[in-house]
């Protein structure tokens, strides 16, 4: 089976989880978000080519395991979907 090409977004959700975002962390955040569904994990350096250092506003989105990022949310949402479509 191919690789799922999108994931479920919850719009609600995501404004009320980044209302005190700036635009540019808001931006940054969603690219990560986007990357971390094209490779299941984020590496520090794909934190960092992003977000160009350290945002605690950003980082405190995710999750790390063994040095690894992941957005639970996005992880579980996505876990969700593949089931269903295997179903």
């Amino acid at each position: 089976m191919a690789k799922d090409p999108a994931f479920l977004f919850y719009s609600n959700d995501f404004l009320s989880g980044t209302f005190t975002m700036s635009d540019e962390q808001v931006g940054k955040y969603i690219r990560l978000l986007c990357l971390q569904h094209q490779k299941y994990e984020l590496s520090e350096k794909d934190m960092l080519n992003i977000c160009k250092s350290y945002d605690e506003d950003i980082y405190c989105k995710f999750t790390v395991i063994a040095g690894k990022y992941f957005n639970e949310r996005l992880r579980n949402e996505a876990e969700r979907r593949k089931a269903y479509s295997l179903s």
